[in-house]
């Protein structure tokens, strides 16, 4: 399965996948309303990002300016956010649900959903994916649940496959 690779010089922003005639039902279904801030993923620059085969370090900018940093974890057949961290200031913006609904719809492109971190989530990840089920772009994983005891998430939905 194609794995998705952010460069520099092809940064996403969420305002074209907004508008895109292929991640466009996505968004209308995540943001009917427009609420979600348009961000930009790229490329983390930050020296001391984890970066494996698997792993690539990835930031947030809003309007020019870094307000997040993630992991994009993807294995062959799987992928997931993970070590989502939103500067303290820029918190209940919607950041970080912005950035997992563009990562949620560009995946759709490459026929890859993203899943919650097996590893387990944190109170703010578990707030992100239970924010993304209410948008209707993800749902729980019934019967499973990570190393945490949180239902496990994923952004496989009919209709978006």
């Amino acid at each position: 399965m194609e794995k998705l690779q952010i460069r520099p010089e092809e940064p996403v922003f969420t305002d074209q996948l907004r508008q895109a005639p292929l991640t466009r039902p996505i968004y209308e279904q995540a943001d009917l309303l427009g609420e979600l801030p348009s961000v930009k993923i790229l490329p983390s620059t930050d020296p001391d990002a984890r970066r494996t085969p698997s792993v690539q370090a990835l930031a947030i900018e809003r309007e020019g300016v870094e307000v997040g940093k993630f992991n994009l974890v993807q294995t062959p057949n799987r992928s997931w956010i993970n070590d989502i961290n939103i500067e303290k200031e820029r918190r209940g913006e919607h950041l970080a649900v912005a950035a997992y609904v563009g990562l949620i719809a560009i995946n759709k492109l490459i026929g890859r959903d993203i899943e919650s971190d097996p590893q387990g989530l944190s109170e703010d990840s578990l707030r992100i994916w239970q924010s993304l089920e209410k948008r209707g772009v993800a749902q729980t994983v019934e019967g499973d649940f990570d190393a945490h005891g949180n239902p496990r998430y994923t952004s496989k939905l009919a209709g978006y496959n």
